[in-house]
């Protein structure tokens, strides 16, 4: 017997859409806020001055820049089919 056929994907209800989106754009901002706390730390002498701890906070930029892309591209799309 075959498997049965996938059933159409069913389109989010504008509600729901709504919430993700705000859910996304609180996200994006605490993210934001982190990263810029992060970027201070890059310009601090007392972190300029530890090779570790330089390390580490590079680490976590470049980890909040990635995740930053990856919401704004996943707000994006909802953005977009909730004005559509």
């Amino acid at each position: 017997r075959p498997p049965p056929a996938p059933k159409p994907a069913s389109r989010p209800s504008p509600g729901r859409l709504a919430r993700e989106v705000s859910r996304l754009e609180a996200r994006i901002a605490e993210l934001e806020a982190e990263l810029g706390r992060v970027e201070a730390d890059l310009v601090d002498p007392e972190v300029l001055g530890d090779h570790h701890r330089l390390a580490e906070r590079g680490e976590r930029h470049r980890e909040l820049q990635e995740e930053l892309a990856w919401l704004m591209r996943e707000w994006e799309s909802r953005a977009a089919a909730l004005t559509s």
